[in-house]
């Protein structure tokens, strides 16, 4: 999973929601830590990103449960 996907995935209809969004982007970083030395700039940024999209995924979570 890739930017250039994820975009083509959401031109075409295949990704509707934020949850399948986000649901790519996750994937994508999870990818990036995957296939990257831990000392590469793409794996550190990739972590970055990836404790950043998963604490906003949290708070999103807790604020839908308070809504319901």
């Amino acid at each position: 999973m890739d930017l250039s996907t994820i975009r083509r995935n959401i031109d075409s209809g295949v990704v509707r929601t934020t949850a399948e969004f986000q649901r790519d982007v996750l994937l994508m970083l999870s990818n990036a830590l995957m296939y990257n030395s831990s000392e590469h700039s793409v794996y550190n940024m990739a972590k970055e990103m990836h404790e950043e999209v998963s604490y906003v995924h949290c708070i999103y979570s807790i604020i839908l449960t308070l809504h319901y």
